[in-house]
């Protein structure tokens, strides 16, 4: 458990974004929803969905 990471859960789950639990452990759902406020905030990475790391990957590569 990561007192940065839950902090990150709170912060994204009181702007709307589904974390899961917040429980200071970077899931799926987790990176999901940081890569979702990335996107709304105009960046354009992909996260890892590693368990225990949060590492942006990009720029995403644009659908053809």
């Amino acid at each position: 458990m990561s007192a940065e990471m839950k902090n990150l859960q709170r912060l994204l789950h009181g702007k709307g974004y589904d974390v899961g639990p917040i429980d200071g452990i970077q899931g799926p759902r987790t990176a999901s929803a940081f890569q979702d406020w990335l996107g709304d905030k105009g960046f354009d990475f992909s996260v890892s969905t590693a368990p225990g790391e949060l590492v942006l990957r990009g720029p995403r590569a644009k659908p053809m």
